[in-house]
């Protein structure tokens, strides 16, 4: 992590992923970065704002069960927003 200046004093996330990659939330300074099983950084997202304002992160996670997964587009592709 001290190669990609990772830090976080409070509230920070890892969840290793079933093929071997792993994804570590940076909360406080709202980074999420996303490695290979052999430690190589595959992508890394902040959450700032067009003027450049960070935004903090609360448990990011990766989800892989292919039945949520299905169950989640279901409900995105018959639900309309009323917004």
């Amino acid at each position: 992590m001290k190669k990609y200046n990772m830090k976080t004093d409070f509230g920070g996330l890892y969840q290793r992923l079933n093929d071997g990659s792993y994804m570590v939330e940076e909360q406080e300074h709202g980074r999420i970065m996303l490695f290979n099983s052999k430690d190589d950084l595959i992508w890394e997202y902040v959450n700032k704002s067009n003027d450049g304002k960070v935004y903090v992160l609360r448990w990011s996670r990766i989800i892989q069960d292919e039945k949520i997964i299905k169950n989640f587009k279901n409900l995105l592709e018959t639900k309309k927003c009323i917004n």
